[in-house]
């Protein structure tokens, strides 16, 4: 983070691909705590800060693949296919997030949901 906190965003996507590899790689024991924030969603997330949708909806994708309904990795993913221009994948994430939020939610992600969700109609 600190290569992307001084503008080298090259170097900071190539170390975080390392890490989600490394992370897929060594995988995670059954009695222990699931990552705070997974490699691959982190990845994603600065994809997306840096102007690649498309490959940061790959990365969520990937990420949901491990953890299906994790919050974060919905919300970006909604956020990353509205940006690469696939609205139909981006309806379905944000219905997945606003699904699974405790009903009258305001996070600011859950919001947003909802506003996309209702300009689709």
């Amino acid at each position: 983070m600190l290569a992307r906190v001084e503008g080298r965003d090259g170097e900071a996507l190539g170390l975080l691909r390392s890490a989600a590899e490394l992370d897929d790689k060594t995988g995670k024991h059954p009695v222990t705590p699931g990552a705070i924030l997974p490699p691959r969603e982190l990845l994603a997330d600065v994809l997306l800060e840096t102007g690649h949708a498309a490959e940061a909806l790959v990365e969520y994708e990937a990420a949901l693949s491990q953890a299906p309904n994790r919050f974060n990795s919905l919300a970006g993913g909604a956020r990353a296919a509205e940006a690469a221009g696939k609205r139909a994948r981006a309806a379905e994430l944000h219905a997945r997030l606003v699904e699974m939020a405790v009903p009258g939610a305001q996070r600011p992600e859950v919001s947003e949901s909802r506003r996309f969700l209702a300009v689709k109609k």
